[in-house]
């Protein structure tokens, strides 16, 4: 980054972020999510330096007055390309949480489902149904032993 062109750095680092995360937007529209992994140390890197860039920025009015109007009117289109790639990013993450939560809820409703067919303990003592036909088991009785002497 060059501390004489802020407003030049903070387009790089625009157009840097916006290609990450069309990456990983494509990786999650693809079902490839494990690639995702490899991506997240660069887009952790480049996040933190577009925020203080944006913050410097932010700090001093004066570096992005004195911008040239072509810069000025690079920025305004790189951080509109940042702002769409982050709202598309964000849509496909949501988009893949709720497909494996989904998911989740289907493998837990299967396994209750295998678990309601077999032999257990009712709340009154007696065996449910079981897994091997269709006929109720008979009353079960409490025991207990004293093995004292």
């Amino acid at each position: 980054m060059n501390a004489h062109n802020p407003v030049g750095d903070l387009i790089a680092l625009a157009e840097r972020l916006s290609t990450l995360l069309a990456q990983e937007s494509a990786l999650l529209s693809e079902s490839r999510p494990q690639g995702i992994a490899a991506l997240q140390a660069d887009k952790v890197k480049l996040a933190r330096a577009f925020e203080a860039q944006v913050t410097q920025l932010d700090r001093d009015p004066a570096l992005l007055a004195a911008a040239e109007p072509g810069l000025k009117a690079s920025l305004r289109r790189a951080m509109g390309r940042v702002r769409d790639a982050i709202a598309e990013n964000a849509r496909r993450l949501r988009a893949a949480r709720d497909a494996n939560q989904k998911l989740i809820n289907l493998i837990f409703k299967a396994v209750e489902d295998h678990n309601r067919k077999l032999d257990v303990y009712t709340e009154a003592g007696s065996l449910g149904t079981s897994i091997y036909g269709a006929r109720r088991m008979g009353k079960t009785v409490s025991l207990s032993v004293n093995q004292q002497l």
